[in-house]
């Protein structure tokens, strides 16, 4: 399945309005990304990981396109990896790990939905302003 937005902006707008009927944006974080994930995996949890990485320039995946794909592949799993190496405090310290592992287990996913949270909740709040201004 291959999504295109002009934007991630644009993708993240169009889960928040779906958020709005079916998943709302959960305080405190709920498990969006409730799934583990690894090389091969594919599905909307693939989107959703992919859209954290790209947030964060440290973290970019670095692909020919800009198209949001739901596979989990090469350039997914080296920004993983880079993920993992950012957080390891967080993510890879408590498992007894050194070094990255690509695997996106609890740990990995529990980040990954913290700051799918604040993004969501980012986007959300821009959405509802650009929708207030407009109807005024």
């Amino acid at each position: 399945m291959l999504w295109k937005f002009s934007s991630q902006t644009d993708f993240l707008r169009g889960l928040v309005m779906l958020s709005d009927f079916t998943v709302p944006i959960p305080s405190p974080i709920k498990n969006i990304l409730a799934t583990n994930l690894k090389l091969g995996s594919s599905g909307n949890d693939v989107s959703l990981l992919k859209i954290v990485l790209n947030s964060d320039k440290d973290t970019k995946i670095i692909s020919k396109s800009n198209e949001v794909t739901d596979i989990f592949d090469l350039n997914t799993l080296v920004a993983v990896n880079k993920f993992q190496e950012k957080y390891a405090k967080e993510i890879l310290v408590p498992s007894g790990l050194t070094s990255a592992t690509g695997f996106v287990g609890s740990a990995t996913r529990k980040k990954l939905n913290y700051i799918l949270h604040n993004i969501l909740v980012a986007t959300q709040v821009t959405s509802t302003s650009t929708a207030t201004t407009s109807t005024n």
